[in-house]
């Protein structure tokens, strides 16, 4: 398997990279991944994930291990052939799902107390 301007060869076929960026839903988590990570399941569309090294995976676009890596629900923010480009989308969408989950759960309520900052982390899972 080689890779070469945005084409990786594989079983003698040749396939474009792209990277997605990913908003996984029961996580409400926002990350980059492979293209080839994806798959339609009943439409419903789900990303494989590693359960180590993440990161180090997406950027080699690594072929994923449909027995051992974890499926998740996911929708798709954006795509591109950049993985710099996508990371910085994903910056981008994580503080945008952010704002409105915070806007969200202020309107929702309005009597509570005001909460504690750690409370509102930003996690961009497979980023590093």
């Amino acid at each position: 398997m080689g890779t070469k301007k945005g084409i990786q060869v594989w079983n003698n076929l040749r396939v474009y990279l792209r990277y997605v960026v990913l908003h996984f839903i029961k996580q409400n988590e926002v990350a980059v991944a492979p293209s080839l990570w994806l798959e339609w399941n009943n439409e419903v569309l789900f990303c494989y994930w590693p359960n180590t090294n993440a990161g180090a995976m997406v950027k080699k676009c690594v072929i994923p291990d449909k027995q051992l890596w974890a499926k998740h629900e996911v929708r798709v923010f954006s795509d591109t052939d950049s993985y710099k480009l996508a990371r910085h989308r994903a910056q981008k969408a994580t503080l945008r799902t952010y704002e409105r989950s915070y806007h969200q759960d202020d309107s929702e309520k309005k009597n509570s107390s005001p909460r504690n900052p750690e409370e509102h982390s930003i996690i961009l899972v497979g980023l590093m």
